[in-house]
């Protein structure tokens, strides 16, 4: 079994198919400004990975306005 989960491994990277572990996103939150939950989500990024996209987002509470902030990675 481990012999077939190997050679299924080095077949799918000999197509060319990028394991899903090397593309992700992050996603953080603050109450004090999207800037701060921008970095605080740039923070989760693996190091050498080229962020391909980033969005904020406000919602009013009532008390507070909660920012949140995703950046996804290639």
């Amino acid at each position: 079994m481990t012999k077939l989960i190997a050679v299924a491994a080095i077949a799918a990277l000999s197509l060319g198919v990028a394991p899903a572990a090397w593309a992700g996103s992050a996603t953080a939150q603050s109450i004090w400004n999207s800037s701060q939950a921008m970095g605080r989500a740039r923070q989760r990024v693996p190091a050498g990975a080229e962020i391909t996209d980033r969005q904020c987002t406000s919602i009013d509470t009532g008390r507070n306005t909660v920012w949140t902030c995703k950046v996804s990675w290639q």
